[in-house]
């Protein structure tokens, strides 16, 4: 397709800092809202999405349902984007 894939390795992420990244800390720290806005690519990579802790998984309900992301300092519409996630299940 020649775009770029715009990746998060969920299992990284593992600590409080993780919480303000993916919900929204203070403004001028890095957050999920703002890589996405500043995002290259319409499709999207959460790696080891079963990694993260389940508390994580809030965030992304609505912009799975309803194509929107909100965290504490942004919104905007997600429509139209490509999500992928991935997991590291046992084959039994």
């Amino acid at each position: 397709m020649g775009e770029k894939l715009f990746r998060k390795q969920l299992s990284m992420y593992q600590n409080k800092s993780f919480a303000d990244y993916v919900f929204g800390g203070n403004h001028a720290e890095a957050s999920l809202a703002r890589d996405l806005l500043e995002r290259e690519s319409k499709i999207l990579l959460f790696d080891e999405f079963d990694k993260a802790n389940s508390i994580f998984y809030s965030a992304f309900y609505q912009m799975f349902d309803e194509g929107r992301y909100e965290d504490k300092n942004y919104s905007f519409d997600m429509q139209n984007s490509i999500i992928i996630c991935t997991s590291n299940f046992l084959n039994l």
